[in-house]
């Protein structure tokens, strides 16, 4: 806040005082000053407190500044502040007071004046008395470290067994997890990695149970034959769960069990094929037309019910006729997750389910390169074949790769 004022009297008194107030004049507008000009128009009108003999503005009565909170002029004609916690905020003032007057209030001599040593030695001071008073006295920055080292370190996540939910050694769960469960809320991967971990154990003959954090970084999945029966839950988009699984398919085909969408993404089919790699040049992705979850949390829960169901039953891979229960589901999950063994999801009565098409879409892709996957970007033509390959694949340099000017090793033989 800024005070249009006249320049301090010789005797040092502030000439704020009840008659320099600015008043309103007839038209609503603050009043003019000797030169012609605007006065700054206060909301609140007060008066500032005087200069005491040390060129300090005592503040004690003002209800706007802490009582014990006292105010320097320095050479600018600003107020500082000259003790540690108070208001940052400060009155400043246009009188020319380091042309005009000493720090006392006193007019400069003539010899004086011309001094400019002078002026820099009352800047020097006044700074230096500023980070004096900012500085708290060497027995409270004692009281301080005191008060910090007494204060208790936060302990590190403690997961001992106060903590543990279920000692699974390949997936530890804690009780949070379980909490998890219970309150409806969206699984996580070490429920849904625990439960894979768990049904490996039950069907030793059936590849896959990858942990889905390697959607992150498919490079860190394991490639499955075409031949080999394999069950794997993966993560789609940022907060889904689907199931998918080779049991009771034919050749380079693949069912997906998904109980929320009715297509299958490229990035979910790309995904796939990172950890699924068919014999032949093509793959048949298929949705399956199976249970529909009620709500927006409870996709991981029929990921973990699809699968354990291929295990225990593998001659329904279709999932036909079959309508879990899912009131009961999360309370069956804790309790198979509890004795680390899975049983059956309990069921709806399901004589009353008329009979429904067996896939809600298909989709057959063409497979590019020796690593059997979906065309991208990064993929380049064969001079001769035309067959698109990686350039890390064949073994190319970037140069020769982007030139075009080579061919497969089933071109060169």
């Amino acid at each position: 806040m800024s005070y249009k004022s006249k320049p301090l009297s010789l005797d040092g008194k502030s000439p704020f005082s009840s008659t320099n107030k600015p008043s309103v004049s007839l038209d609503g507008k603050p009043p003019l000053d000797s030169n012609g000009r605007r006065t700054s128009f206060l909301s609140v009108p007060r008066e500032k407190p005087p200069l005491d003999s040390h060129g300090q503005l005592s503040v004690g009565s003002d209800p706007f500044l802490n009582s014990s909170c006292k105010l320097s002029i320095d050479s600018e004609g600003k107020h500082l502040p000259s003790s540690v916690g108070k208001p940052s905020f400060r009155y400043t003032s246009k009188c020319p007071l380091t042309s005009q007057h000493k720090k006392d209030g006193s007019p400069l001599t003539p010899q004086s004046t011309g001094e400019t040593s002078l002026l820099a030695q009352l800047v020097a001071k006044t700074l230096l008395s500023k980070s004096k008073a900012l500085s708290p006295p060497p027995q409270t920055l004692n009281h301080m470290h005191q008060s910090v080292s007494s204060s208790p370190v936060p302990a590190p996540l403690d997961t001992d067994n106060s903590d543990v939910w279920i000692n699974f050694p390949p997936c530890p769960l804690l009780k949070e997890d379980r909490e998890i469960i219970e309150s409806n809320a969206w699984l996580n991967d070490k429920i849904i990695n625990a439960a894979q971990k768990m049904l490996q154990l039950q069907a030793a003959d059936i590849s896959g149970w990858q942990s889905t954090l390697y959607q992150q970084k498919y490079s860190n999945y394991k490639a499955v034959a075409s031949e080999q029966d394999f069950v794997q839950i993966v993560h789609i988009g940022s907060n889904h769960w689907s199931t998918v699984s080779n049991i009771g398919c034919d050749v380079c085909q693949v069912n997906i069990y998904d109980s929320l969408y009715n297509s299958v993404s490229y990035n979910t089919k790309k995904q796939i094929c990172h950890f699924w790699r068919p014999s032949l040049n093509y793959a048949i992705f298929r949705l399956v037309n199976s249970q529909r979850q009620q709500n927006a949390k409870d996709c991981g829960l029929f990921a973990i019910a699809a699968a354990a169901e291929l295990v225990l039953n593998r001659m329904n891979p279709l999932l036909q006729f079959i309508r879990w229960d899912c009131r009961k589901m999360r309370d069956h999950l804790v309790h198979c997750l509890e004795k680390q063994h899975f049983d059956k999801f309990p069921r709806l009565d399901a004589r009353n389910i008329t009979s429904l098409k067996p896939f809600k879409y298909e989709s057959k892709e063409i497979l590019f390169c020796v690593c059997r996957m979906l065309k991208d970007k990064t993929m380049a033509p064969c001079k001769t074949c035309g067959q698109l390959f990686h350039k890390a694949c064949i073994n190319l340099s970037i140069k020769d790769f982007k030139n075009g000017d080579w061919n497969c090793s089933s071109c060169t033989q």
